[in-house]
């Protein structure tokens, strides 16, 4: 088995250098102290293994996240693509509820002052893509207070007119893939600022 241990990333701009480098040649930063950029192994008998997935047991254990994926995602910060960033997928999530919400209120006549939802997802949205750690526990704080909202709406509704209850199960599956999302990019979030402070 083929191994080479003759690179590493920045741990500010993200990328790919050489490992005897003492300065960044894209950002300037000091990378001589090995705990600020980690060093890469690249295994030839690894490479065709899918990078930075999680088990779908992970999604429903929201606060349960591999600390590889975290520091990967550190790593590739300004290099993955939006579906592959934990910032991004967390962003796309809240414009996907904006949407939603959107279409409901439009097609399903709910309450016009839903758009104030949809248009604090979509601020959120573009603050977590930006990178701030107040936007992303927010929207935690949304997510949690708008599933709990909705549930016990659904409640009094089905109450009123006689209908079944709504499905717990249902809510408890969307609040978990949201919690997930943002909680891992929270955690990224953290671990960058953490790298940052060490500069």
């Amino acid at each position: 088995m083929l191994t080479l241990r003759n690179s590493m990333y920045c741990f500010k701009c993200g990328k790919k250098i050489d490992s005897d480098s003492k300065f960044c040649e894209y950002c300037g930063a000091n990378v001589q102290d090995e705990s600020k950029s980690a060093k890469v192994e690249i295994s030839v008998e690894n490479q065709d293994k899918p990078k930075n997935k999680q088990s779908i047991l992970n999604w429903f254990l929201w606060w349960q996240v591999d600390d590889n994926y975290i520091q990967r995602q550190v790593k590739e910060y300004t290099t993955s693509k939006i579906t592959a960033s934990a910032k991004g997928v967390s962003s796309l999530l809240l414009l996907f509820s904006a949407t939603v919400t959107v279409l409901f209120i439009v097609f399903a006549n709910w309450n016009s002052s839903a758009f104030v939802d949809a248009a604090l997802f979509i601020i959120l949205s573009f603050f977590i893509f930006k990178g701030y750690r107040w936007a992303i526990i927010a929207a935690m704080l949304l997510w949690t207070y708008e599933k709990i909202y909705l549930y016990f709406e659904q409640i009094n509704s089905a109450t009123a007119t006689g209908s079944s209850s709504p499905n717990i199960i249902t809510t408890l599956i969307w609040w978990t893939i949201y919690m997930h999302a943002l909680y891992t990019a929270l955690k990224v979030e953290n671990l960058r600022k953490k790298m940052l402070k060490k500069d």
